[in-house]
């Protein structure tokens, strides 16, 4: 998976710490990532662009239906 630069990170995912998901397992599913998002935030835009990071920066990766999905074709 390719890493993102902290210049392509929104920032609005920067008002969570990323460090936050350190203890997350290899792999998850896009919904478990979600949920434990959502936990910590209630704005959706939070939640959405911190998914985002967390994938490009390859904290975590997808299993299931999106394994293998690049973000750009999870966002409309």
């Amino acid at each position: 998976m390719a890493e993102a630069s902290c210049a392509e990170i929104p920032e609005r995912c920067q008002a969570l710490s990323l460090d936050l998901f350190d203890d997350l397992p290899e792999s998850v599913t896009l919904l478990e990532l979600v949920y434990a998002i959502s936990a910590i935030s209630n704005d959706e835009d939070i939640v959405v662009d911190t998914v985002v990071a967390v994938l490009a920066l390859g904290r975590v990766q997808l299993r299931g239906n999106f394994r293998g999905t690049p973000t750009s074709e999870m966002i409309p």
